[in-house]
This record gives structure tokens, C-alpha cells and sequence, in this order.
């Protein structure tokens, strides 16, 4: 796990500590880092605000078989370390003076379907730019897709956490 991660989750980069579970949740300290790195992310200072727009997550929502919609997004931040607003697809975020790891839920609603897809927020004191959020980058295979894979791997697996399904692939196939 890289440094910057165990010190904005309050763990000791100098440890080897990754399969440690001090907030007994059943999943390792390595784990947790897999799971919101499988997720889109934000990075903030403390007391810092940053925008993220979460359009391009959500492209298959904006009208299909010729018929154009424009969807409403609601945000939900989970826990106390941010708040989160939206304005159209732009979601803004302010994080609190401390550091900690928190998540958002963003709702999208095209008057047929709601969808809702969780971000994460790290907040760091940390140097922090060589790590910028991810953004979705369509390939011709995946353009028509409107969801990521994650969906597929949550599809398939019958926990929630769909960082504990490609763990539980892959050692599925190092033991085959």
C-alpha cells in the first residue's frame, strides 16, 4: 500500500500491516485500499473543496435510440469527513480539517431508470499530485457500455464489495 494511503488512514507506513483489520469490518487494511482505488476517486487537502464531474460515469443516461434526456443527479456523502453538492453533472465536494477516507453516493435519474454509483474522497495531507482522480476513457469495446465493469463484477459475485470478487477470482486461479 503506498504511504500516502496508510497515513491518511491513520496506519503506520514503516509497518507491514496490510492484512491487519482494526476497524473489524472482515476486510484487511489492503483490501480497503483495493476497494477505493476499483472506485472513482477525488483527492483533497484538508478543509480543501474540489469539483469532480461525474458526467462521463453516467454517459448511457443521456438519451438512447435518438431520444435526448438531460438526468438530475442527487448526492449523498456518507459519514462526517465531507459535505457534497451537485450543480447539473458537477459535483462539489468539501472536506473536513482532518484527514480520513470517505465516499459519496451519487443517484442519477433519467425519468426511466436510477442508477447510483459511489465515489471516494481521500482526504491528505500528503503530497498528492501525482495521483489525480480517474475519469472513464471509452475504448470502441467498452463505448457502448453505460456502466463500468464494475457492475458486471457485482453482478457475479454475491458480496458487496466488488474488490473482494476479483480477489476471490484470483486466487480462485492460483489455485487452478
Amino acid at each position: 500500500m503506498p504511504d500516502w494511503w496508510e497515513k491518511t488512514i491513520g496506519s503506520d507506513p514503516n509497518t507491514a500491516n496490510n492484512n491487519d483489520d482494526p476497524d473489524h469490518d472482515g476486510w484487511t487494511l489492503l483490501e480497503d485500499y483495493l476497494d477505493f482505488m476499483a472506485h472513482p476517486y477525488i483527492m483533497l487537502q484538508p478543509d480543501a473543496s474540489g469539483t469532480l464531474d461525474v458526467k462521463p460515469y453516467f454517459a448511457g443516461f443521456y438519451g438512447q435510440n435518438g431520444k435526448a434526456v438531460t438526468p438530475t443527479y442527487t448526492v449523498a456523502p456518507q459519514g462526517t469527513l465531507l459535505t457534497a453538492s451537485v450543480n447539473s453533472s458537477v459535483v462539489t465536494v468539501n472536506a473536513a480539517q482532518q484527514s480520513g477516507v470517505g465516499t459519496i453516493l451519487v443517484t442519477v435519474n433519467d425519468g426511466e431508470t436510477t442508477f447510483t454509483q459511489r465515489f471516494g474522497v481521500a482526504i491528505t495531507t500528503d503530497a498528492t499530485s501525482a495521483i489525480r482522480p480517474q475519469t472513464p476513457t471509452p475504448t470502441p469495446s467498452s463505448a457502448a457500455s453505460s456502466s463500468p465493469s464494475m457492475a458486471v463484477r457485482s453482478a457475479r459475485c454475491s458480496r458487496t464489495r466488488p474488490t473482494s470478487c476479483a480477489l476471490q477470482t484470483a486466487r480462485a486461479a492460483s489455485k487452478a
